[in-house]
């Protein structure tokens, strides 16, 4: 059973990649500085809301993520959450987001999770590593 819910998210955000990819050709990751025509950095974009385990016990960390689209252009988003040791020198795991089409100078909130489920007697931190933005 959790070798199939690993296999499904790999295809998901598989999938997602190749739509987002296909569908914009703006990307904005890890360092913030401003992109072409005067928009803000998607990363600026994006911010940790909420750093904790869920109530399925069978995954680990979970970032709820407020996104908000400071570009002129309806946007999709691909999103990279480092769940990380409390002093930032190891990174645990790795959790995606993705959200599609959205408008400029909206928000909205999804989630990012760790399938490590061995995490859940760790102490972690959420931080958002990357953000690429693709006009839609």
């Amino acid at each position: 059973m959790r070798v199939l819910k690993h296999v499904a998210v790999g295809v998901m955000v598989a999938a997602s990649v190749m739509a987002l990819a296909a569908s914009g050709d703006e990307k904005k990751s890890g360092n913030p500085v401003s992109g072409s025509g005067g928009d803000h950095p998607a990363l600026a974009d994006v911010s940790v809301t909420k750093c904790a385990l869920p109530d399925n016990q069978f995954e680990g960390p979970e970032a709820t993520l407020a996104v908000k689209n400071n570009s002129s252009k309806t946007s999709n988003y691909i999103i990279t959450v480092a769940f990380e040791s409390p002093d930032g020198a190891k990174q645990l795991d790795t959790g995606n987001a993705n959200v599609q089409n959205l408008a400029a100078g909206q928000s909205t909130e999804v989630t990012a999770t760790s399938l490590k489920e061995e995490l859940r007697g760790q102490q972690f931190t959420c931080k958002v590593s990357d953000v690429t933005r693709l006009a839609s």
